[in-house]
Formats: structure tokens, C-alpha cells, sequence
């Protein structure tokens, strides 16, 4: 559609089949336009209201003085500052995955990516390695994300209410999903010991603004959105990343050598991420040509335009994230992997639109010091010890709440 239509397109929806109109931005101006007029467009479009039913009004979803009050509350949680604290685990997390591998194994990337972050984020949002519970949270979720991006872009939802074969499945995920967090937070809420993981700072953070702390509900809400942010787009970028590197060795091999020139033989820490500058280009490349938050979407909720497009109230406007990246008259050559577009001359000239992994406007992700320094250290652990020989080309993606790959992203490993 952006090659056929522009960087900006509109489709007319028919009366009584939804939104008045879809509106696709796929450049940073418009990109921009709809992120930052947060008084014309809110989350409030029909695939964030379907969110908001299966998984809760935390911060990915709440709307108005809600989702300040939990902004004010939780952005002193992640910092960069305060992510560093962090960095060990994703440190042991990564040597643990990968301490499994044989010399010549054939393994699928997603697979053991998600496994790695499931323990990162475990450790780190509930203080203990929580993988074991937390794997059949991921697997409700898996199937809740595609069922709410259907439902969410469906000309005709039925009620929730009715009891169709496919909604009292839903119900069951989203219970499921609930009892579980529940049982996670309360388990680690068990021991007396004073605690820095995410759960037990959410049970002591405060809004600075009016002192008030988070109810039982809102804790479960958080841990879930924290949970599922922290470990789905982390995977996934890891995942590309590796894969990508699988296919151009010489690019792997840099890399490389600027881990164990930096590093050594020891492990990394938080303080090396800053002295790993081609690995962080070389992360940057791996999520825009596979962001995980391939789309974002607003409600307008007043007459606006976009791009000299008029577009009404009651429009949804759509940024297509996956589509801006690979924008060719934003990038050159835009499906090539090439670390060097992140040089820093090369981003300085850029728009700051043209490349949102996290999003942008004041809605932009607040864990991307989390999943940075995540995804940057088990990089470099990997990296040390292995070299990666990509098994298949192309990759099909599956389009959910998050992007990911639709079959087993196969390499095979070999000491470095």
C-alpha cells in the first residue's frame, strides 16, 4: 500500500463497519503528527480497547489522569540509572541458555531467545526464576494477542457477553492469566527478606505527586504488562538480531571483536554497554528492519488532519512502525542490514521519527533502558562464545500485539 499509495494513505470505511476511517502513516512527519497531538489521539482505538479487556488497564493501555498517575508512579522504577542494577542477571541469564549448547548444534533461535528472556525478566520482576510459571502465561498470551488483533480490526465484533465457543475461550485465557500472576506475586510475596525485584517496588512505590500506592489489581495489571513487554520484545529482537548476523559473517565477526576487545574473557556489566558501540549499531539494525512494536494505533477524537488529509472524529489513525524502517525514502537501500546507518554522524542527520523501536511521543516505551541493556549484554555474552551460521533465509512473520516469527528461526552454533 505505501509503494502503491505514498507515505500517507486513507481507507474509507463503509457506515456501520467501524471507524469513519483508517488513516496509515508510514513517514516521520505523519508518524509524528499522530504520536504527539495526545488531545486529538488517544489509546483508545478498537484493537487497544480489545488489549484492555484481556490483559487490564495497566500502563500499556490506561488512558487520561489514570495512566499519569501510573507514569509519575513507575518511571522512577526504570531509569537507566536504575535498570543497571539489573545487569547481572541478564548476565546469568544468557550464560545459562547458552552454556547448554553443543559445538555444530542446529537450534531454533526463538526458542532459546525466549528462554533467555523468560529467566531475565523472572529474576528481575519477581526476584527468582520464575520460568517455569511463567511459560504457560506466555502461551495464554500467545493466543490472546492473535484473537485480539482479529477482533480488533474486525469490521463486526459480537458482545463479549454472548457465549460463542471462541469468547468463552478467551474468558478462560484471561482467568488463567490472572490466577496465575497472582500466584507468581504471592509467592514471592511469601518470603520476609528485603527485596529489589520489580514486584516488591511496585509494593512500596508511591505517586510522587499524591502519595497514593497501587491496589492489589493494579500490581497484578503492571506485572503483567512488565512481564510480557519485557520478555516478548526482547525475544524477538534478540531473535532477528542473531539471525541476521547468522547471515552476514563478516558483520558477525566485527561485532566480535569489539566484544573481547572491550571484555576479554570476563563477563560484561552494565558499565560496558556504553564501550560496545558497534553491538549497539548493530542491535539498532536488527530491530528496524524487525521491530517488535511493529504498529501502533489512536482514536481521534476531534477533526484533525494528518499530512492535508481530513480526518474526522471517531477516525483511527495507524503508525506502521515496520513500514517507516523500511521507508525507502527515509532509508536508502532499506531492506539491506547495515549497522553503519547507526554511526553517529548518521543519526544526528536523521529525523528522530524515522526510527522508533519503542514508539515516541509521551506514549514511547518505558522499559527501553530495560530491554537495551537486556538484549545489549546477551548479545555480548553470546557473542564471546559462539558464531552463528543461519539455517533459513527468509523468515514469515506472525502479526499479533507484537511481531514474531511465524516458523523455527534455525542456526547452527560453533565455538568461537
Amino acid at each position: 500500500m505505501q509503494a502503491r499509495y505514498g507515505d500517507v494513505f486513507v481507507l474509507t470505511v463503509p457506515p456501520g463497519l467501524g471507524p469513519r476511517r483508517f488513516v496509515w502513516a508510514t513517514d516521520p512527519a505523519s508518524v509524528r503528527d499522530t504520536l504527539t497531538n495526545a488531545d486529538v489521539f488517544v489509546k483508545r482505538s478498537p484493537v487497544y480497547r480489545e488489549m484492555a479487556d484481556a490483559l487490564g488497564d495497566g500502563l500499556l493501555t490506561s488512558e487520561g489522569d489514570t495512566w499519569k498517575a501510573q507514569r509519575r508512579t513507575l518511571q522512577p522504577l526504570f531509569t537507566r540509572k536504575r535498570v543497571q542494577d539489573y545487569g547481572a542477571a541478564f548476565v546469568d541469564a544468557a550464560r545459562s541458555v547458552s552454556s547448554a549448547w553443543a559445538d555444530g548444534a542446529q537450534l531454533d533461535l526463538d526458542l532459546h531467545m525466549q528462554t533467555l528472556s523468560l529467566r531475565s525478566v523472572g529474576v528481575t520482576l519477581f526476584g527468582m526464576d520464575a520460568t517455569d510459571e511463567v511459560e504457560p502465561i506466555v502461551a495464554s498470551t500467545g493466543f490472546l494477542s492473535g484473537e485480539v488483533v482479529k477482533r480488533g480490526l474486525s469490521p463486526v465484533r459480537l458482545p463479549r457477553w454472548l457465549p460463542t465457543p471462541l469468547h468463552r475461550r478467551l474468558d478462560q485465557a484471561e482467568a488463567d492469566l490472572a490466577r496465575r500472576v497472582d500466584a507468581i506475586v504471592d509467592r514471592g510475596l511469601e518470603r520476609d527478606e528485603e527485596r529489589d525485584d520489580l514486584v516488591s517496588l511496585l509494593l512500596r512505590v508511591k505517586d510522587p505527586e499524591t502519595g497514593q500506592g497501587l491496589s492489589d489489581v493494579e500490581i497484578r495489571e503492571q506485572a503483567l504488562v512488565l512481564l510480557l513487554a519485557g520478555y516478548d520484545t526482547t525475544s524477538t529482537a534478540l531473535t532477528f538480531t542473531l539471525h541476521l548476523l547468522g547471515q552476514h559473517p563478516q558483520i558477525q565477526e566485527r561485532a566480535r571483536v569489539e566484544v573481547r576487545d572491550v571484555l576479554g574473557d570476563r563477563d560484561p556489566t552494565a558499565e560496558d554497554v556504553a564501550s560496545l558501540t558497534y553491538l549497539r549499531q548493530v542491535l539498532d539494525e536488527g530491530m528496524r528492519l524487525y521491530p517488535s512494536a511493529y504498529i501502533t494505533s489512536r482514536l481521534a477524537v476531534a477533526d484533525t488532519t494528518v499530512a492535508g488529509f481530513d480526518v474526522p472524529a471517531g477516525s483511527v489513525a495507524a503508525a506502521s512502525f515496520y513500514a517507516l524502517h523500511r521507508n525507502p525514502h527515509v532509508w536508502d537501500d532499506p531492506d539491506r542490514f547495515d549497522p553503519a546507518r547507526f554511526e553517529p554522524a548518521h543519526v544526528k542527520e536523521r529525523d528522530p521519527y524515522a526510527y522508533l523501536p519503542f514508539g515516541g511521543g509521551s506514549r514511547s516505551c518505558i522499559g527501553n533502558h530495560f530491554a537495551l541493556l537486556e538484549a545489549t549484554l546477551a548479545l555480548a555474552v553470546l557473542l564471546q562464545d559462539w558464531r552463528f551460521t543461519a539455517r533459513v533465509q527468509d523468515v514469515p512473520l506472525t502479526l499479533g500485539i507484537t511481531l514474531r516469527p511465524a516458523i523455527p528461526v534455525m542456526t547452527e552454533v560453533t565455538r568461537a
